[in-house]
């Protein structure tokens, strides 16, 4: 019997076979393994960003016993699996402190369980989706500089989607980022057009004034911003995240550089999602789908890999920018046809009261228009600025050549010429040109970068010291699918069957 920081653990030593012991890694015992068969192993599930016990669990009971359901292309394995849940600590501790608390809870678990504590710590891995990833990294940064406080769990660790360089998300979800104001902007352009549309066409629809529509949609904004907004930059937002941002210190200048020096110990794997447009409505989809293990319908639970369709939240979407570009078109006739029509009833009776009625109903109706128009705007630029946002979209300028004008006077009079030039020095005067100006010519472009809807590939793939044949694509995924869809079993059981590496491979049972 041993102890943990004031908690009492009971070691097994049940099929205790000691054959080394390696003093750096807290005095773990050391088991050999022979032949091609890796033996049992222990395998740590961390989630991502205000996930749960939920978002991994089902995955991790599949893979160790699938007695109830069978899933069709993913074998049992031989390993003992823990699904972390550190989502208790997220609000008020930073990514160190999230990893301190972590790992004293799995190395209370390891120990108090017969046989894990007896396994080769060094051959237990992790597998971390999204903000896990940074976690785990932090857990091993622990494990490297106080083993005695922190004792190693696992040498390896393969992330689906973390953004080992940094989530810009991360920063535009602040005070003074664009993407609040965005948010803000989207519900004053379309909730009128929502209204408009509850109301109908109903004959009385074009009487409401569409004035009070807007007045009843910026007050239900203002409710928004005060409701709704802060939910979701929390959930964006959470403490740890703040260590992961881009640019943030912690990571490039604490967290790389030991990572770096650390990849002697450890093996990673990046594996990354590449979403197929428009992958803000897509990974939205995936986000608010109500099939998703973190809400706990049945789908998930039978299938823990059935996070597939993306494609319902697109197509909604695009039958909205169409229908609110027709009701758009819509009153802006009707409001061209109601103002003939009191131009038209001033003569030849001058009834003033129709005219003016008349008047307002067309007003009514560009008013409408309008509506309709910053609606189906905000949703058709919707994706191209969630893009900008994460940081998978941006403009640069460059200097292409220079503008090479010259004046000077020659056989027929004042001669003016002008080039472009690839070199400021290729522009020169000559006998007939005295005078040359040189301007550099300016062009502007839009850089695209592949992301999974949160996170772009070049930070996914950037975990310190992971070869390139070890950044593993993953098609048409977004970032909430990395966890849940078939790509995430097709690449878990090439991981597992050791096509990345041996300190993966777990035994098929």
């Amino acid at each position: 019997m041993g102890s943990l920081k004031g908690q009492v653990v009971y070691i097994s030593t049940d099929s205790l076979q000691v054959e080394g012991h390696n003093p750096d890694l807290g005095g773990n015992p050391i088991n050999s393994v022979s032949g091609d068969s890796v033996g049992p192993r222990v395998v740590f599930w961390i989630h991502g960003i205000a996930g749960d016990l939920n978002s991994w669990q089902r995955v991790q009971l599949v893979t160790q016993n699938q007695a109830n359901k069978i899933i069709p292309g993913y074998p049992v394995r031989n390993v003992i699996g823990y699904t972390a849940d550190y989502s208790q600590w997220e609000d008020n501790n930073p990514i160190f402190d999230v990893a301190a608390l972590l790992n004293e809870e799995m190395e209370i678990w390891r120990l108090s369980r017969p046989r894990t504590d007896t396994l080769d710590v060094r051959s237990n891995f992790a597998i971390a989706h999204s903000q896990g990833g940074i976690v785990a990294r932090s857990v091993r940064y622990q494990n490297y500089h106080d083993s005695v406080a922190y004792p190693t769990q696992f040498s390896h660790i393969a992330t689906f989607g973390t953004p080992h360089k940094g989530a810009y998300i991360i920063n535009t979800t602040s005070d003074t980022g664009a993407v609040i104001p965005w948010i803000q902007d989207g519900c004053n352009a379309i909730l009128p057009s929502i209204i408009n549309t509850f109301i109908g066409t109903d004959w009385y629809n074009s009487l409401v004034p569409s004035r009070a529509i807007g007045t009843i949609s910026k007050n239900a904004c203002s409710a928004l911003d005060k409701t709704v907004i802060p939910i979701f930059v929390n959930s964006i937002r959470k403490t740890p995240g703040l260590d992961y941002a881009l640019g943030s210190t912690k990571l490039e200048d604490t967290l790389k550089p030991f990572t770096l020096q650390d990849t002697q110990r450890t093996k990673g794997v990046n594996f990354y999602g590449v979403e197929e447009e428009p992958v803000f409505w897509r990974v939205l989809n995936t986000m608010t789908y109500t099939e998703d293990t973190a809400l706990g319908a049945p789908i998930i639970r039978d299938n823990p890999f059935g996070l597939n369709d993306d494609q319902r939240l697109p197509n909604f979407i695009n039958g909205k920018i169409n229908d609110y570009r027709n009701k758009e078109v819509f009153h802006s006739a009707e409001a061209r046809r109601y103002r003939q029509l009191s131009v038209l009833s001033l003569w030849p009776f001058a009834n003033v009261w129709l005219s003016a009625g008349l008047a307002y109903l067309g007003s009514n109706n560009e008013q409408k228009a309008v509506q309709y128009y910053n609606a189906h705007q905000w949703l058709s630029h919707a994706n191209m600025n969630w893009k900008r946002f994460i940081g998978a979209r941006s403009d640069t300028t460059f200097i292409d050549g220079y503008y090479c004008e010259c004046m000077g006077w020659g056989p027929n009079g004042l001669d003016y010429s002008f080039s472009i030039v690839q070199n400021p020095n290729d522009c020169q005067q000559n006998g007939s040109n005295t005078n040359c100006l040189v301007n550099p010519r300016i062009r502007h472009q839009i850089l695209e970068k592949p992301s999974d809807g949160v996170v772009p590939v070049e930070s996914q793939t950037g975990m310190p010291g992971v070869k390139s044949d070890l950044k593993i694509r993953m098609d048409n995924t977004n970032h909430m699918q990395e966890r849940n869809s078939l790509a995430t079993r097709d690449r878990l059981r090439e991981l597992f069957d050791g096509l990345y590496g041996d300190e993966f491979k777990l035994d098929r049972k």
